[in-house]
Parts: C-alpha cells; sequence; structure tokens
C-alpha cells in the first residue's frame, strides 16, 4: 500500500488540540518489588494515537533536520498513524 507524502490536507490546527495519552507507567508499589522497566511497552493503538499529533511540518521539518540520521520522521509517523508499522520501521532503516 502506497501512502502519499503529500500532507497538505492534514490540519494542523487540529492536530495540535489532539491530547497525548501520556506516557503509561507499572505502579510505584509494583515497581518497588522487581527491577523490571518502570515503563509500560505501549499497543499499536497507543502508537497509532500518538502519531496523529504529529502537524506533519513542511519540508524541511525540523524533526527531520534535528535527526542526527535525517530520517524522514514525519512520514514515519504518517505510516504508524495508518497503522504501517513495517513500512514506517523501514524509514528507519
Amino acid at each position: 500500500m502506497e501512502i502519499p507524502r503529500d500532507f497538505s490536507s492534514v490540519d494542523r490546527k487540529e492536530r495540535m488540540a489532539i491530547s497525548s495519552l501520556g506516557i503509561p507507567v507499572r505502579p510505584a508499589a509494583e515497581r518497588v518489588k522487581d527491577w523490571d522497566e518502570a515503563i509500560i511497552r505501549i499497543d499499536e493503538e497507543w502508537a497509532m494515537h500518538e502519531a496523529t499529533r504529529c502537524i506533519h511540518c513542511p519540508d524541511p521539518a525540523p524533526c527531520q533536520k534535528a535527526c542526527p540520521a535525517k530520517n524522514d520522521i514525519s512520514y514515519a509517523m504518517w505510516l504508524i498513524e495508518k497503522g504501517e508499522f513495517l513500512q514506517a520501521a523501514s524509514v528507519y532503516r
């Protein structure tokens, strides 16, 4: 499935109003009993929601300019938003 890179139809103001789900963490009472990770792994639905918060800045996007590897982060977020996780991973390879 080819997903276009044209983000001109994205309503940036609307996306800026989308609330973050935050970072899921284990309760402190549970964490003090072991050395396991404090942060809980997110699921696909969580990742897709967070990806919808990307406002897809016009090129060159500040996130891409700041990335040492110059990855197209905006495009990867677009793919994650659409549920195309393997394609998104390939952006970073």
